[in-house]
Parts: structure tokens; sequence; C-alpha cells
């Protein structure tokens, strides 16, 4: 099952290091920069049309960007512990 706080890190982790902002994801995606805050906080999950277009902005896979991948878990204030 997919946690929804880890992925919305992931996403901000794309995000940063692709030096873009909340409102620039959001301008590229058509969406509102409140869309994409949700999904960094772990609120709302992108829809499929909208990971499709991050996979390609970010030049990830799916795998990655959900954290399906195992070997190498996104790390989050909740699970550092």
């Amino acid at each position: 099952m997919l946690d929804l706080k880890i992925v919305g890190a992931k996403i901000a982790s794309f995000r940063m290091a692709s030096g873009m902002t909340q409102e620039d994801l959001a301008e590229a995606l058509y969406l509102s920069r409140q869309s994409v805050s949700k999904w960094e906080k772990g609120l709302a999950a992108p829809s499929i049309e909208n990971l499709i277009t991050l996979t390609e902005i970010f030049h990830t896979s799916f795998e990655e960007l959900l954290c399906l991948n195992t070997n190498n878990p996104i790390k989050t204030k909740e699970n550092l512990s």
C-alpha cells in the first residue's frame, strides 16, 4: 500500500532538486499550487494522468516516484527513527 506522506516527500524532493517551486510544478500540470501542496503533505494523491506527467518532468520511473523501490526509500521525519 502506498504511504501518501512518503510519496509526497518524494515529489517535493524531485521538485526541489529540479529547481521548481510548487507554483512552477502546478503550472506545468495545469493545476493549482494547492493541489501540489496537498500531494506534498500526503493529503491527496496525484491522478494517473498527473503521475505520468510527473515521471516525464522528473525523468524517473513510477516505481521511484511512488517509492515502490524498497532498496532506496526516501527519508522523512516520521520514518527516521
